[in-house]
C-alpha cells in the first residue's frame, strides 16, 4: 500500500484458533521453522493476506508464539508459511517483559486483552496507531474487546472475520502522528 508508515494500522495477530485450528489439523506435517509439528490453514493464509493486501496493517504478533521467539523467527514463519503482503513490527510483551519495562509487578494472570492493552500504553507519545484490530480466539480480552474479531479454534480465521478486520483496521480512529516536516 502505497504512503504506508510503520504504526499507521496494527493487527494483533494470535496464530492458534486464527491460522491454524482443529480443522487444518490434516494439514500437520514437521516444520523446521516451526520446531515441530505444526499446521497453518492455507486458506486462513491466504484470508490473513487479502485482510492485509486490503487495509496496509502491520502485524503486532500477540500470540503465545512469541514467547521464547526472536521477532525474526516469527517473521520467517509467517513468510514460510505463505504470509506475503506484511510487515511484523512488534510482539506484546509477556507478563516479564512488562515488569522490565514499567517496574510494576505483574503476575503470570495477565490476560491477552490486558497485554494489548499493556502495548498501547507504552506506544503513547512515540505513534498512536491510526487504527488497529485484534484477531485472536481467546475471549479474555478486557479492556480492548472493542476492537476484538474473535476466532473459533475449530475453525480459524474465515471470510466474516475478513470483512470485520477490515472495517475495523480502515476505521480512522485518530490521526497519525507525524514527525517534523512529515505529511499524514
Amino acid at each position: 500500500m502505497p504512503g504506508r508508515r510503520e504504526g499507521d494500522r496494527l493487527l494483533f495477530l494470535d496464530f492458534d484458533g486464527v491460522l491454524n485450528s482443529s480443522r487444518s489439523m490434516g494439514f500437520r506435517k514437521e516444520c523446521k521453522l516451526c520446531g515441530g509439528l505444526c499446521w497453518f490453514d492455507p486458506k486462513a493464509i491466504a484470508r490473513l493476506n487479502t485482510v492485509l493486501e486490503r487495509t496496509g496493517a502491520m502485524i503486532v504478533v500477540s500470540s503465545s508464539w512469541r514467547v521464547g521467539r526472536k521477532l525474526t523467527e516469527l517473521r520467517e514463519i509467517l513468510h514460510g508459511h505463505g504470509v506475503t503482503e506484511f510487515t511484523v513490527v512488534a510482539a506484546t510483551p509477556t507478563p516479564f517483559t512488562l515488569l522490565e519495562k514499567t517496574g510494576q509487578l505483574l503476575t503470570t494472570a495477565v490476560t491477552r486483552g490486558e497485554e494489548i492493552a499493556a502495548w498501547l500504553k507504552l506506544r503513547e507519545g512515540y505513534r498512536t496507531p491510526r487504527s488497529w484490530a485484534i484477531v485472536d480466539d481467546d475471549p479474555s480480552m478486557a479492556p480492548v474487546a472493542h476492537r476484538h474479531v474473535k476466532t473459533d479454534w475449530t475453525e480459524g480465521l474465515l471470510d466474516e472475520h475478513v470483512e470485520k478486520l477490515c472495517a475495523l483496521l480502515l476505521e480512522e480512529m485518530v490521526p497519525a502522528r507525524t514527525e517534523a516536516g512529515d505529511e499524514p
